[in-house]
């Protein structure tokens, strides 16, 4: 237990700053192969619901990783 200040700095010295991306975040429900489909899917011409339904995502989310909203570090 310390400060906020103390804690913050603990973050910082053990490099805890930034989340694990992608698949490395334990509550990611995609891949980065996932999305690499999911964008080429998209770009063939598959409409985004039927791709959602395919991985399981929603609509909105889909259309995000088409559009490369989402996932952004994934070429």
């Amino acid at each position: 237990m310390g400060t906020l200040s103390d804690n913050m700095q603990d973050m910082l010295a053990k490099g805890r700053q930034n989340p694990p991306k992608g698949s490395r975040n334990g509550q990611a429900r995609l891949t980065e192969d996932d999305v690499r489909e999911i964008r080429r899917l998209g770009k063939s011409g598959v409409h985004q619901r039927e791709v959602a339904e395919r991985f399981g995502i929603s609509y909105s989310y889909a259309n995000n990783v088409i559009n490369g909203e989402r996932w952004k570090h994934v070429e």
